[in-house]
């Protein structure tokens, strides 16, 4: 009695090619205002300089918020940074 397999190899991989194609195309952190910015590039769209953000930071006064990635790497959502700067603005 022999055993005959389900799929294919040549199934499968049609399968996988159909699945690949018809998925979603994953946004672009740009597009969706998620980019990621260091602190010297965060501070650059602040106008400041990028001690001086980590300063604030590390001292407790108001920063725009950061994301912690591993141990050392501080990173800021462009959006977010401009958010909290457009906040800072005083009607005139």
């Amino acid at each position: 009695m022999s055993v005959r397999p389900i799929f294919t190899l040549d199934s499968i991989s049609a399968e996988l090619e159909r699945l690949v194609a018809s998925a979603p195309a994953s946004p672009s952190p740009v597009a969706s205002g998620d980019e990621l910015l260091d602190t010297a590039a965060a501070a650059a769209l602040l106008g400041i300089s990028p001690s001086t953000l980590a300063h604030w930071r590390s001292d407790g006064l108001p920063c725009p918020p950061a994301v912690r990635l591993g141990r050392r790497a501080i990173r800021y959502r462009r959006e977010a940074v401009l958010t909290w700067a457009a906040s800072l603005e005083r009607a005139s």
